[in-house]
C-alpha cells in the first residue's frame, strides 16, 4: 500500500491507591505486574481499571508492559462510554504486544459539561495518572476522531511531558471545520456543527482549536499527523495542523493514508509506524 507522507525535516507493583495531584486519587487498583516483555510464551499482564476522578467515566485501563507509555483516547463525536473506551482494546494490545505500556483513557460526557475544556482536562489528567502509576517521566498520546483533537489539546497542555503525539483524523482548526460543515449543509454538515457547538459550550472556538494553540513550547515533541485521503474528515484538518506545528519549528510528519477509512479505522495501516515511533 502506497502511503504519501510529509515532513518538514526537523530531527527527530503497584496495590494501592496513590494520590497523583490535590483531589485526585487512583482507586481500585490490583497489582500490576513487572513488564512481561515482547517475546516467549505470548502471555502478557491483564490490564488493570482505575479512576482517576469521581466521575464513574474518569478511568485509565492499563496494559502493563515496557518502559514506554501510550495514552489511547478514543472519539465519537465528544460522546463518552465506558463501551467507547473499550474499543479499543485491540489498538492497547497490539502496543503491548510490541513491548509499550499502554493507556486507554476514557473521560466525561459532554452531554453533562462542554467538552471544552473539561474532556482535555480529563485527558491530561488520565495520563498523569498513568505516569504515576508506571514511573513515566514521558507520554505518546494517540487519539482518532474526536479523540485526536482530544490528544492535540492534551499534549499541547503536557508539554515537555509529552514526547510523541498522534492525530488520527482529528479537528484540528475549528473554525475552518465549522465553515466547512456549514457549506457542506445538510444532515451530514449539521451532525458535525451540533457535535463542535455543544463540546464548546458557547465558548469561542479559536480558543480551544489546537493548530491555534500550538506555540514553539512543543519543540521537544514529534508530532505525526494522520488523515486518509478521501475520508469524512477533509485533509485540509491535517494540513492545517501540519503547517502550524511546522511554522513553530515543531517536528511533523503528516501521513495521508489512501482510501476513506477514519481515524481507527485505518489502524492497521500505520501500526507497524506507530510502534516504531513511540519506541524511537
Amino acid at each position: 500500500m502506497e502511503i504519501a507522507r510529509r515532513s518538514n525535516g526537523c530531527p527527530r507493583a503497584i496495590k494501592k491507591s496513590i494520590a497523583v495531584a490535590a483531589g485526585v486519587t487512583l482507586v481500585a487498583l490490583s497489582a500490576l505486574t513487572a513488564p512481561p516483555g515482547v517475546s516467549g510464551a505470548g502471555r502478557y499482564a491483564a490490564p488493570v481499571t482505575s479512576s482517576y476522578g469521581t466521575d464513574p467515566l474518569q478511568t485509565v485501563t492499563l496494559y502493563p508492559a515496557g518502559a514506554r507509555l501510550a495514552i489511547l483516547v478514543h472519539g465519537g463525536g465528544f460522546r463518552s462510554s465506558a463501551m467507547d473506551a473499550s474499543h479499543l482494546a485491540p489498538e492497547a494490545k497490539d502496543l503491548q504486544k510490541a513491548g509499550i505500556t499502554a493507556a486507554i483513557v476514557n473521560y466525561r460526557d459532554d452531554a453533562a459539561a462542554p467538552a471544552f475544556p473539561n474532556e482535555v482536562d480529563d485527558v491530561v489528567a488520565g495520563a498523569r495518572a498513568a505516569m504515576a502509576l508506571t514511573g513515566a517521566t514521558r507520554v505518546s498520546l494517540i487519539g482518532g476522531s474526536s479523540g485526536g483533537t482530544l490528544a492535540s489539546l492534551a499534549a499541547e497542555s503536557l508539554g515537555t511531558q509529552a514526547s510523541s503525539v498522534f492525530p488520527l483524523s482529528g479537528t484540528e482548526d475549528l473554525p475552518g471545520a465549522l465553515a466547512y460543515w456549514t457549506a457542506v449543509g445538510g444532515k451530514l454538515g449539521s451532525l458535525h456543527i451540533g457535535n463542535i457547538t455543544t463540546a464548546l459550550g458557547g465558548a469561542d472556538p479559536a480558543l480551544y482549536s489546537p493548530a491555534a494553540l500550538v506555540s514553539s513550547a512543543l519543540a521537544g515533541q514529534t508530532w505525526y499527523v494522520y488523515n486518509s485521503a478521501t475520508e469524512v474528515q477533509p485533509v485540509s484538518q491535517a494540513d492545517a495542523m501540519t503547517a502550524a506545528l511546522t511554522a513553530q519549528g515543531v517536528p511533523v510528519t503528516e501521513t495521508i493514508v489512501p482510501g476513506h477509512g477514519h481515524a481507527w479505522a485505518y489502524w492497521k495501516a500505520i501500526r507497524a509506524q506507530v510502534i516504531a515511533a513511540v519506541l524511537a
